[in-house]
């Protein structure tokens, strides 16, 4: 730890002479609105001197630095007319451009000006629809974050109502869920990169163990539920990493360096260029730490590269290639005495996770005609994730022995096709999406014992007493959905859409059962090898309607309906877990997502999003404390149940607002002071269940309060922000167990937590130096509770963490 502060302040003396020498450059704030209706533009892009791009924000407004007299500017608003001009800076330092309505004449539209966030300001964005859904666009750039740990309740700040596990792993993986969703490894989202899945396997193990860099991230597009008729059934929606697009130079260079607390070191490199028509970039991230607890140290490698090139007739043909592998330590769980006692413990030393992920895939769209245009994007993927350690239950110390060995090897492919075409309806231009998929996927799941040692040894051992299994599961599923934009009289719009899945599994393997006295003796006729295979073939129509209103001079209101569906995943159907029983008769989930909101700019310097939603389950899928047979040996025990509950709902408010406070106090400045509050106020219930001790009880993963609120204040080239955490109690089985009901900690209530962060930046020219602290009471918190791996049992929080970063952008 010693050495880190060392490290850290070594690299802040080391920088600040160099920004002490530097001058300040001239500031150009550029205001962007629609000319007819005077509202403000939000996402327009401000492009200088052709090569340096910029997007306005919420209120139509962006603040770009300028080392010229003059400068080139060239606006451009999907839908509007683009502007070209030329600024004296030494005369204007604040210009406003008022944009036009672009008179088509049967050529494309993409979608309308728009006076809000949380979408690019179109109804569909190339082949996303977005009107009348609930959705939101995070730009990592515009949020003062650590390479180093890629804190996500920073990430999705803005974003209402998310629910995310902080493992403290320094962000090898994410997890987010929300609405009662569980956030375990994002698997309630359909998680996609570029706009193709990037998941184990969609349907069968939507478990997303990747995710690109922080740095890397143009923008990360969040459509709730709605999102289903389009790009998969999932509750919780879908998950797009937009990665960065290749530089506009011939050759362009992004390095960061970055360091916190706990030995955690980041190194990312970059480099893009465009010649001619052809576009190339490449990136690759090295990370690692120590971790904050003893036995919780990691690498991680992350690389990718594509190349494109342009086509004529507005065509352009991609092919990329991302590589990501993490080799970790994990410390284990605690009981909930133990998290009491001293949260930094660590009682398994032997435990270990590896991944290895590679994608593939290659995006080709043309335009056909003025009115039409294509995708066609094949994809791949080629992965494993294993997990060894101690498996038993926490309450118990590890004594040796030989470890539990989980290997999961993922192999899959398939392709999209969509067509997106333009038609007129009366004197209205509407917009259709169609599109095809295809996807194959086979997954080998097996699971036994490795060897008694505490290294990193990923190898299956031969055993008397084996107590595994070894399966194959295929997933073959093909889809067809078409959604319509429909545009009448009064800014009215509706989008109707459905979608149609044939989803076909197959599992063919076998389970080693061993069964024991109560002196730990193996029983005979055991050893005993079963055998199973089974085949399912589910038909689903999904459908859904968004209707959404552009209000004069406000705003927009919007609503919407859909369909949604969740199948069980694959380690439903066979992992042998002492923590965890699954019911051999379990289902998939159905139900339905609905939200009605209104999202605008009140007045040029307040924003709000308040929505309400309604999420229904049919069979919902969840964990319950309940007494089952172990052995006719060892007779019942109680043990957390993985079943279809009952049906259930959750409903709530979610509201997103942000202020410019200068403007709102009719400042005339160049310095930017914004607030910003984020609330979400959830209920949830079980109904209609066969367990009377579960009727009425509320949802796993629904805090009743999650509130995130905040404030960043600019001063020439400086930056300041903060941001508070609040997250009230929340249950993790659906018989709410309270804190300390279970002695091995795989189910109990979350405690409310709230957390502080600051940060403070600096730039100047292309470098620009950034710092801050995460969790700056040190409060001991945690925020979930494993049955397995990296468990089991409760998995604390970071405690204080500081960390900096150095940037180089010259990209």
């Amino acid at each position: 730890m010693k050495r880190i502060w060392l490290h850290s302040v070594s690299l802040i003396l080391a920088v600040l002479p160099l920004l002490a020498l530097a001058t300040d450059r001239t500031e150009l704030t550029v205001e962007v609105y629609d000319l007819m209706t005077s509202e403000p533009l939000p996402m327009a892009v401000v492009l200088v001197n052709q090569t340096d791009g910029h997007v306005t924000d919420h209120f139509g407004k962006v603040r770009i630095p300028v080392e010229k007299d003059e400068v080139a500017l060239k606006i451009s608003y999907v839908g509007f007319e683009p502007i070209d001009t030329v600024i004296d800076v030494r005369i204007h330092q604040r210009v406003s451009f008022g944009m036009n309505i672009k008179l088509y004449k049967g050529a494309v539209i993409y979608g309308e000006g728009s006076q809000f966030t949380g979408v690019p300001g179109v109804s569909v964005d190339n082949f996303t629809v977005y009107a009348g859904k609930k959705a939101d666009i995070i730009r990592p750039s515009e949020i003062t974050l650590s390479g180093a740990t890629a804190t996500a309740r920073q990430l999705f700040s803005h974003v209402s109502g998310l629910n995310i596990f902080d493992n403290s792993d320094a962000g090898l993986q994410l997890n987010i869920g929300g609405r009662g969703l569980n956030p375990n490894r994002t698997s309630n989202f359909n998680t996609r990169q570029n706009g193709y899945d990037i998941s184990a396997d969609p349907l069968g193990y939507p478990e997303s163990y990747y995710a690109p860099p922080i740095q890397a991230i143009q923008k990360i597009e969040l459509i709730r539920g709605a999102a289903s008729l389009q790009f998969g059934p999932q509750f919780g929606g879908m998950l797009n990493y937009d990665l960065m697009d290749a530089s506009k130079k011939k050759l362009g260079v992004i390095s960061e360096q970055s360091m916190a607390s706990f030995g955690i070191l980041s190194s990312f490199n970059a480099i893009g260029g465009t010649v001619d028509r052809t576009e190339y970039m490449a990136y690759y991230q090295r990370k690692q730490g120590e971790g904050w607890r003893p036995n919780s140290d990691f690498k991680s490698n992350n690389a990718h590269v594509s190349v494109g090139r342009k086509l004529d007739g507005n065509g352009s043909i991609n092919i990329e290639w991302s590589y990501y592998d993490y080799l970790a330590k994990q410390a284990g769980g605690l009981t909930d005495a133990q998290f009491e006692q001293d949260p930094t413990a660590s009682y398994r030393d032997r435990n270990w996770f590896k991944v290895k992920w590679n994608l593939l895939a290659l995006n080709y769209e043309q335009d056909l005609n003025s009115k039409t245009r294509v995708l066609i994007r094949p994809f791949m993927l080629s992965a494993s994730r294993e997990a060894l350690g101690v498996l038993g239950r926490i309450s118990r110390l590890d004594l040796g022995g030989e470890r539990d060995l989980i290997r999961g090897e993922f192999n899959n492919w398939g392709v999209e096709g969509k067509i997106r075409r333009s038609w007129e309806l009366g004197k209205q231009l509407s917009t259709s999406v169609f599109g095809v998929r295809y996807f194959d996927g086979n997954t080998r799941n097996q699971q036994g014992l490795a060897n008694d040692g505490d290294d990193a040894s990923f190898e299956f051992i031969s055993s008397d007493a084996f107590n595994g299994s070894d399966y194959d599961f295929d997933n073959e599923n093909v889809a067809v959905f078409l959604e319509q934009i429909i545009r009448v009289k009064g800014n009215w719009t509706i989008t109707p859409g459905f979608r149609f899945e044939h989803i076909s599994t197959a599992s063919n393997g076998n389970y080693t059962q061993v069964v024991r006295d109560g002196a730990g003796n193996i029983l005979p006729s055991y050893p005993r090898v079963n055998y199973e295979a089974d085949n399912r073939t589910r038909n689903i129509l999904l459908y859904g309607l968004g209707v959404s209103k552009r209000l004069k001079g406000k705003g927009e209101l919007y609503a919407n309906f859909s369909r949604n569906y969740r199948g069980i995943n694959f380690s439903d159907i066979r992992i042998i877990n002492p923590n965890q029983v699954v019911d051999p008769n379990i289902n998939d989930e159905q139900g339905f997502t609905a939200d009605l909101g209104y999202r605008g700019t009140l007045t040029d310097w307040l924003f709000i999003d308040a929505s309400l939603f309604f999420l229904a389950y049919e069979d919902k899928i969840g964990n319950n404390l309940e007494s089952v047979l172990v052995s006719p040996a060892l007779g019942t025990q109680v043990a957390q149940v993985r079943r279809n509950i009952a049906n259930a709902y959750t409903a709530g408010i979610e509201f997103t607002s942000e202020i410019d406070v200068l403007t709102a106090l009719q400042r005339e400045t160049k310095n930017e002071l914004r607030a910003f509050v984020n609330v979400a106020h959830i209920q949830s219930e079980y109904l209609s269940s066969d367990d009377s001790s579960i009727d009425g009880n509320t949802v796993e993963y629904v805090p009743e309060w999650n509130i995130k609120t905040g404030a960043s204040f600019k001063v020439k080239a400086w930056s300041f922000g903060y941001q508070f955490t609040l997250i009230t109690e929340q249950f993790t089985d659906a018989s709410n167990a309270p804190f300390g009901a279970d002695p091995n900690a795989v189910v109990g209530a979350i405690p409310t937590y709230s957390i502080h962060d600051v940060n403070i930046g600096y730039r100047r020219e292309a470098w620009s130096i950034q710092a801050g602290i995460d969790n700056v009471l040190n409060s001991s918190y945690f925020t979930r509770r494993a049955s397995g791996y990296p468990g089991p049992g409760i998995i604390p929080a970071a405690p204080r963490s500081l960390w900096v970063g150095l940037k180089l952008d010259l990209w």
